[in-house]
C-alpha cells in the first residue's frame, strides 16, 4: 500500500537583523560552562537544543557513546538500551521479535520514543516497537528518566528515549560498506554514507538483514525438559533512513528526514505447544519530517511537520480441518504532527518559551468497525533561569482532546552546581498524563470508549559528581531516588467472552537508579569500567472492592532489581571488552502466584574489534559473542531467547 508524502512549505515570519557569533556547549550533565546568553555569545546548540532537552534540568539523562553505536551497529535500539542503562526489555524472542522499553517500573506504553522530536509510538498499540529502530541510522541515542509530560507529552510515565541526527558541517565525505554474519544463520549487509560542506550536509543508511533464528532450546513446558530447535522464525528485514541539513542566508536552516522500513517476521510457537507455528506479521514504516527555523539576535522560530504512516498485516492460518479459523488482520495508521515553538532570550539569564501543536490521527482497522479519527491541540510556555551556577525551569502544558478533559500540567526542575566544584545536585516534579491508545477504545469486541487517561506525578532527587583521583583518572558517578504515582491505570481484564479494559488501578512506584563511570589510561590504553543500577517497587495502592485482594501486590513483568557493567579496553587500533546484565525475578500473574514466578537471570557478552588505516581508507573488523555462558532464559513467559551467538562483521570505509 503506497503512502504519499506531500511537500510541506514554510514562510518565515519574522526578518533577522544579525545573528549571534561564538558557540560554548551547554552540556545535560551539568558540568559543563554555565549556559551564556550575552549578545555576542550564544551557543549554536543552545539555540537548536529541542524542548523535550532544554527543559530537563534536574532529570537524570543518561546518553551512549561512539564506541557503543560501533558495537551494536547492526542491532536493534532495545539491544543498545540494554549496554547503557538497568532498563528492561521486555523481548519476546530473538532476533526481530517485538520487543518494548519498561523505565522506571512503568509499562512499555508508559515509555515515549521520538526520532528528531516526533513521536514514535504507535497511535493503535501506544508502544513503540524496538525490534524496528535499526541503530546504525541513528547518530545518537538519548533516555531522559522519568522525563515530563510538559515537554514530552501523552505517556512518557517511566521517560523517553531520544533519537537523533545531527549535521557535522566540517564533513565533506564518509562512506561505509559494511557485510556481517552470525549464529542461527543471521545475515546483514549496509552502507552509510555523509557528505557535504558548511552549508549542506546529506546522511543516509540503507541496511538489509536476514535471520533464519533457528536457535535451540530446553522447553521446560514440556515432558521430560526436551532440547528443541525453534521453526517458524525467520526474519526479513529492510530499509533505509536519510537526512538533509541546511543552512541558509538570513540565519535561516531546513532539516528534513525520512524512513522507510519493512520487517517480515515469522511468529513461531511459543513453549509448550507441540504444534508448529505458521504466524507471520509484516510491519511496514514510512516517516517523514521537515524543520524550519530561524535565529535572531535574541530568540529563535522554529517549525516542524511530519507524518508518519504504519502497517501491520498478521497472518494465522488454521489446519485445513479448521479453515474457518483463519486469522488475517490488517491495521492501517496515520499521523501528521505539526508545531511552532518560539524561544526568547531575555537576558544572560533567563529564557522563555511558547508553542502549540496539532496532531491529527487516524486509523484503519477491521476490527473497529469504522475509521478511527482524533484532532489534538495543545498549547506550552517555559520559563528557564541561570544564575550562579543554579538552573530553574518550569513549564506548563494544556492538551485538548476531543473526547476526555485534560488539566493543565505543572513540571519542575532545579539543578544547582556549587562553585569550584564537579558536584551537581537535582530535583524535579512533573504531571503525567496518558490518553487511552485507539486499540483502548475502539478494538471490538471490548474496547471501552469511557476510558479516562492516566493521569499522576512524578518526584526524583539525585546528585551526581565527577572527579579524578589522580592524574590520568576520572570517576563519573550519580545517585537518583523517584517516587511516582499513577492514576486510573488502563488494564485490559477477562470478561464474558472477551477482553476488555478499564481503569483498574492506582499504582504507587518507588525506586533509585545508580551508575558510576571510570577511565584511566596506561600509556596507549585506555580503560573504561562503566556500572549502573537500578531498583524499582511498583505496588498496587487501590483497585475496586471486588479485586481487594491484590492490594499491594506488584505489577507484573516488572523485576525489582536490574543492573549492567561493562569493561572496555580501547588501543589505536584495536578495542575489546565484557558486559554482564542482570534481570530479577519477575511475577507474572496479578496474584503474584510464586508458581508462575519468572526466575532471574544473568547474561555475559564478549566484543572485540581492530582497524586499518590506509590513506582515506579504514577497515574494521568486529566480533561480539553474546550470551556466551549459553544461559537459558525467558523474558516473557512462553517465549525462548537464543542462547549462545557469534557475530562478526566487517566494515570497509572512505573518508576525506
Amino acid at each position: 500500500m503506497k503512502t504519499t508524502i506531500f511537500p510541506l512549505t514554510f514562510l518565515a515570519a519574522f526578518l533577522a537583523p544579525q545573528i549571534l557569533n561564538g558557540m560554548e556547549s551547554d552540556s545535560l550533565t551539568g558540568f559543563s560552562k554555565e549556559d551564556s546568553l550575552s549578545i555576542y555569545h550564544i551557543d549554536e546548540v543552545i539555540i537548536q537544543q529541542p524542548r523535550t532537552s532544554f527543559f530537563q534540568k534536574g532529570k537524570k539523562v543518561t546518553e551512549t557513546d561512539s564506541l557503543t553505536l560501533s558495537v551494536f551497529f547492526d542491532g536493534d535500539l532495545g539491544k543498545v538500551l540494554n549496554s547503557i542503562t538497568p532498563a528492561y526489555i521486555n523481548a519476546r524472542g530473538g532476533k526481530g521479535s517485538s520487543a518494548g522499553l519498561v523505565l522506571r517500573g512503568t509499562n512499555s506504553y508508559q515509555t515515549t520514543v521520538k526520532w528528531n522530536g516526533f513521536n514514535l509510538n504507535s497511535l493503535t498499540l501506544g508502544s513503540t516497537d524496538l525490534s524496528t529502530v535499526p541503530v546504525e541510522g541513528m547518530g545518537s541515542v538519548k533516555i531522559i528518566h522519568g522525563s515530563s509530560g510538559t515537554v514530552s507529552g501523552s505517556g512518557s510515565f517511566g521517560g523517553s528515549v531520544e533519537l537523533t541526527n545531527k549535521p557535522d558541517w566540517n564533513n565533506r565525505l564518509d562512506v561505509n560498506l559494511t557485510t556481517g554474519y552470525g549464529s542461527f544463520n543471521t545475515k546483514r549487509g549496509s552502507a552509510t554514507g555523509r557528505a557535504g560542506n558548511e552549508n549542506i550536509q546529506y546522511h543516509f543508511n540503507i541496511f538489509r538483514e536476514d535471520a533464519l533464528n533457528d536457535f535451540s532450546y530446553i522447553d521446560r513446558m514440556k515432558s521430560g525438559n526436551p532440547e528443541v530447535t525453534i521453526a517458524n522464525n525467520a526474519l526479513e528485514n529492510t530499509g533505509f533512513i536519510q537526512n538533509i541539513f541546511a543552512r541558509l542566508p538570513g540565519n535561516n536552516k531546513i532539516e528534513a528526514g525520512f524512513w522507510y522500513q519493512n520487517k517480515v517476521k515469522e511468529i513461531p510457537s511459543v513453549m509448550g505447544l507441540y504444534e508448529q507455528g505458521n504466524a507471520l506479521q509484516r510491519d511496514s514504516i514510512m516517516r517523514g519530517y521537515v524543520k524550519w527555523s530561524k535565529t535572531f539576535d535574541h530568540s529563535r522560530l522554529n517549525l516542524s511537520s511530519s507524518l508518519m504512516s504504519e502497517h501491520m498485516r498478521y497472518r494465522e492460518e488454521s489446519a485445513p480441518e479448521e479453515s474457518s479459523g483463519n486469522i488475517n488482520n490488517y491495521i492501517a495508521g496515520k499521523k501528521f504532527f505539526n508545531e511552532v515553538d518560539y524561544r526568547l532570550y531575555l537576558n544572560n539569564y533567563i529564557t522563555l518559551d511558547a508553542g502549540a501543536s496539532y496532531n491529527s490521527l487516524q486509523a484503519d482497522v477491521e476490527q473497529y468497525g469504522e475509521t478511527a479519527k482524533e484532532n489534538r491541540t495543545a498549547l506550552f510556555s517555559g520559563v528557564r533561569v541561570n544564575y550562579m551556577g543554579l538552573t530553574t525551569n518550569f513549564t506548563l502544558r494544556k492538551e485538548f482532546h476531543p473526547e476526555v478533559s485534560i488539566p493543565p500540567l505543572f513540571s519542575a526542575g532545579i539543578q544547582y552546581n556549587p562553585p569550584d566544584t564537579d558536584v551537581a545536585f537535582k530535583f524535579s516534579y512533573s504531571d503525567q498524563f496518558r490518553v487511552p491508545t485507539f486499540n483502548d477504545k475502539y478494538w471490538q469486541p471490548g474496547g471501552n470508549p469511557s476510558l479516562l487517561p492516566e493521569s499522576g506525578h512524578t518526584i526524583d532527587a539525585g546528585v551526581q559528581g565527577r572527579f579524578s583521583p589522580a592524574p590520568g583518572h576520572s570517576v563519573n558517578a550519580e545517585l537518583s531516588v523517584y517516587r511516582s504515582d499513577i492514576e486510573n491505570m488502563i488494564q485490559w481484564v477477562p470478561g464474558e467472552g472477551y477482553w476488555s479494559p478499564e481503569n483498574k488501578k492506582e499504582v504507587g512506584i518507588n525506586g533509585l537508579e545508580a551508575s558510576l563511570d571510570y577511565t584511566t589510561r596506561l600509556k596507549d590504553l585506555k580503560l573504561d569500567f562503566e556500572g549502573s543500577y537500578g531498583f524499582s517497587s511498583p505496588r498496587i495502592k487501590q483497585v475496586h472492592e471486588e479485586e481487594s485482594s491484590i492490594t499491594g501486590n506488584r505489577m507484573e513483568y516488572v523485576p525489582a532489581h536490574t543492573a549492567n557493567a561493562r569493561i572496555m579496553m580501547v588501543h589505536e587500533k584495536a578495542h575489546a571488552g565484557i558486559s554482564v546484565n542482570y534481570t530479577g525475578s519477575r511475577y507474572t500473574t496479578r496474584d503474584n502466584n510464586p508458581v508462575y514466578e519468572m526466575p532471574p537471570f544473568t547474561l555475559f557478552n564478549l566484543y572485540g574489534g581492530y582497524s586499518l588505516q590506509l590513506h582515506d581508507f579504514k577497515c574494521t573488523l568486529q566480533i561480539r559473542a553474546m550470551n556466551i555462558l549459553n544461559k537459558q532464559y525467558q523474558v516473557v513467559r512462553g517465549y525462548p531467547m537464543p542462547g549462545r551467538s557469534l557475530h562478526a562483521s566487517l566494515k570497509v570505509g572512505f573518508s576525506r
